[in-house]
Order: C-alpha cells, then structure tokens, then sequence
C-alpha cells in the first residue's frame, strides 16, 4: 500500500518484491500521483517474478527494466543469479550469461550506463569480500560482452527474428 508521507520528497518502492509484474507496478505509479521517486529493480530469476511473470506473462528482465524506465521510475538495478528453482543468491551469470548479456544491452540502449548496481551474492562457505569482487568482476565482464555487440548488426538480428543467425553471432564475441 502506498500513501503520501508529509514533507517526504517521494518513495522508494523495491520491485519485484511487491509486485509480480512490472506493468502492475508501473500503473500503480502511473495511476497513484504520490511522487513515487523510482523503483529499485531486482534482475534475478525466482520467486513471484521470475517463476510467475517469466512463465506466465513471459517477461524477461529487459523488458521489465524498460518498462520502468519508460515511466522514469528506474532506480538502481540488483543483480543476482539462481537456477529458477530457489534464490541461491549465486554470482552474475552463473546461469542465465544470455539474459544478463539481454539485460545490460537493454539498460545501455536506455541510457543506463554504470549509475547503480547492487549485488545480492549471499557467500555461504566462502569469504565474502572474494565473492563480492567475484560479482563486481562478472558483472564487468559481462558489461563488456555486451560491450562488443555492434548495435546495428544486433537490431537488424533482431528484426529478422532468426535465432540460426543470431546465436552464431552472439557467440561470437565470446
């Protein structure tokens, strides 16, 4: 539930933690004229959002990144990675490369470029500052993956819509 608070500038909300979908979460801020300053985006693949919007309403996290920037309300993004079965809190592409690669091309298209990235890599048997410099090195490297995709050649990919060709081409800047 959202409500104004008095002398307060604007809230903070954190997606997908309330909402399932972020079209739901953009009406509401849309609809609800509270000054909702931003949202903090959580690309990660369990839960409500992942299992319920990615299987059901198949949303994929670029598309629900640019559909909080489109409603301005893109904050900060989040970045851990599971397999889909539980949040295992485990390091940046350590199962979805492709859907991280997806979203950092799509929040550079945006024009979100290096501004707020957290981690939610919970180390359960080794030392935490190593595996923190292990997602901000990941996460860099996949930065940089993205990095190499020509522009043109990727948006004329993905009109023609032929994974034969686009896959190869992907894999290629490996």
């Amino acid at each position: 539930m959202l409500a104004r608070i008095q002398g307060a500038d604007g809230v903070e909300l954190c997606y997908p933690a309330d909402f399932e979908q972020p079209a739901e979460l953009k009406e509401l801020l849309r609809q609800s004229g509270l000054g909702v300053a931003g949202v903090n985006f959580r690309a990660r693949r369990t839960g409500k959002w992942w299992r319920g919007a990615y299987l059901y309403a198949e949303e994929r996290p670029a598309q629900s990144a640019a559909l909080l920037a489109k409603a301005n309300r893109l904050f900060y993004v989040h970045l851990n990675d599971n397999d889909g079965r539980w949040d295992w809190d485990m390091l940046p592409g350590a199962f979805h490369l492709w859907e991280f690669v997806e979203l950092f091309y799509t929040l550079r298209k945006l024009g979100y470029d290096n501004d707020w990235y957290a981690f939610d890599v919970y180390p359960k048997e080794i030392d935490t500052v190593a595996n923190f410099a292990a997602a901000m090195t990941l996460t860099r490297k996949l930065e940089a993956i993205t990095d190499r995709i020509d522009v043109a050649t990727m948006e004329r990919l993905l009109q023609e819509r032929n994974s034969a060709k686009t896959l190869p081409y992907l894999y290629s800047l490996l």
